[in-house]
């Protein structure tokens, strides 16, 4: 189980200097003002601990961010919604227009041909 942790620390800390290094790059990338603090790791520095604080900080911002997105989805289903309903309203209405249409020509059809028969009678 040490190994296991050893391995995540390592990892993690591999990440996040990666993170750091490319931020360094590209300075374009660091729009939100990231602040990396020091990270812990037993045995290969000095420095306080403040794995928590990345920690805390990069869940807020993933619940901020998965909040933006629901509060996004509701809305666009909103808009969604409103939009179905105008367009089943208008196929409704299209529907009634064509039926009456229909029902209109089919009879005017059967006069003219009861017109014609009598006529020819």
């Amino acid at each position: 189980m040490d190994l296991v942790n050893r391995f995540c620390g390592i990892f993690i800390y591999r990440v996040l200097m990666q993170i750091v290094q490319e931020l360094c790059k590209r300075p374009g990338l660091n729009r939100t003002g990231f602040d990396m603090p020091t990270i812990y790791i037993p045995n290969t520095s000095k420095c306080p601990n403040q794995i928590e604080e990345v920690c805390s900080t990069i869940e807020k911002t993933i619940e901020q961010t998965v909040q933006n997105a629901l509060n996004n989805l509701g809305k666009d289903a909103s808009i969604l919604k409103e939009k179905l309903e105008s367009q089943l309203n208008a196929d409704t209405g299209a529907r009634s227009r064509n039926f009456y249409k229909t029902t209109q020509s089919r009879s005017i059809f059967i006069i003219r041909f009861c017109f014609v028969a009598i006529n020819k009678f």
